[in-house]
């Protein structure tokens, strides 16, 4: 599990949500079927992904994926189904509105949780903002758009040390989300978990060096004990 990569994307909902035209309609990776939605009734919807997760020179970016769209209930084939219709330019205009009002919303200050964003992602920037939604086979634009935004972000936690301060201001906002908060608690204690390790081995964690490595430069050779120091059943695993 990655602890950052569902950070960036809780933090980036609670940023958007009440805050765009879209209302309380943005979503955690995935699209909901908005089945009050009236027949013909347009509704913008805003759902929140992560992609690529990549580290280069030691430096971790994600790729923080927000498609938005204007739903509307169309009937197909004798029933109702929920789909991004063909755009015209009201509803261009409905998406450019709706991109700036996402943009607006996550700047840092914007809100407690597009702080938390500030503080995860040490970098964002827009890699791109393209059509979302293409209608395959057929001579259409749907109402639909996908911005890109490349985050470049802190340093993963490390199991035993202690809890960064972004990711308790984290479970606290999820505790006073009824989406969330009924996995609040089981985040918490998967962050804060701890396998015992003595200071200098998180030390060793966070630096990434094995035990060999670290011995060779004099640390922590009192405290932890090499494969070569290992015995099972009186035979010494080396």
């Amino acid at each position: 599990m990655s602890i950052n990569r569902s950070a960036l994307r809780i933090a980036t909902v609670l940023a958007l949500r009440g805050r765009t035209n879209a209302g309380e309609a943005v979503f955690d990776s995935r699209s909901d079927a908005l089945e009050d939605v009236a027949l013909g009734e347009s509704v913008p919807v805003i759902s929140v992904y992560t992609e690529e997760d990549k580290t280069e020179d030691r430096r971790r970016s994600i790729d923080l994926v927000i498609e938005f769209a204007v739903n509307t209930q169309v009937a197909i084939d004798e029933s109702d189904v929920i789909a991004a219709p063909q755009t015209d330019e009201a509803l261009e205009l409905t998406l450019d509105v709706l991109e700036a009002q996402i943009i607006d919303a996550l700047m840092p200050a914007a809100s407690p949780a597009a702080d938390l964003l500030a503080s995860l992602a040490v970098d964002i920037s827009v890699r791109s903002s393209k059509r979302g939604v293409l209608d395959h086979g057929k001579d259409r634009r749907l109402a639909a758009r996908q911005l890109l935004l490349r985050c470049v972000v802190v340093t993963e936690p490390v199991a035993g040390a202690p809890v960064p301060h972004h990711l308790t201001r984290l479970i606290a906002l999820m505790q006073a989300d009824p989406f969330y908060a009924p996995a609040a608690a089981g985040l918490a204690i998967f962050i804060s978990r701890s396998f015992a390790w003595t200071p200098s081995e998180r030390e060793m964690s966070f630096l990434m060096l094995d035990r060999w490595s670290a011995r060779a430069i004099g640390m922590a050779a009192e405290e932890t004990k090499m494969l070569s120091e290992i015995v099972i059943n009186g035979e010494s695993v080396t």
